[in-house]
């Protein structure tokens, strides 16, 4: 296998992966996981995935569908999924945001673009 083959190779596993982990976690016919069900994401990548998967992200900002629906739509998106997030609000900021855990560490996850704004450790 040549080094371009390869390449191509790993590109074609990855879109695969994801989209065959897009189908179990953004289905409506898998019945929903109940709060004690729910877990913690085990890795970046885990976390990384399933926002790169999320579409909430996507939405557009209205002066109806702010930061409160963005959060609100992403944790629902997660619990559906079987994962545990949270949300809270930055009053100084007047902006709300969610939270992960991934192995002890606290990722607060800007649920507009995606993005993993700072990180506390817990443990």
């Amino acid at each position: 296998m040549k080094r371009g083959e390869i390449s191509l190779y790993i590109v074609t596993v990855t879109f695969t992966v994801s989209i065959i982990l897009n189908i179990i976690c953004f289905t409506t016919f898998l019945p929903a996981p109940q709060p004690d069900e729910l877990r913690d994401f085990n890795s970046m990548i885990e976390l990384k995935t399933f926002l790169a998967l999320s579409s909430i992200d996507q939405r557009e900002y209205t002066d109806t569908y702010k930061c409160t629906k963005f959060t609100r739509d992403l944790i629902e998106e997660a619990r559906l999924c079987g994962y545990r997030m949270g949300s809270f609000n930055d009053w100084d900021a007047n902006h709300m945001m969610c939270f992960a855990y991934v192995n002890g560490i606290l990722y607060v996850v800007e649920p507009q673009t995606d993005g993993i704004e700072h990180a506390i450790r817990v443990n």
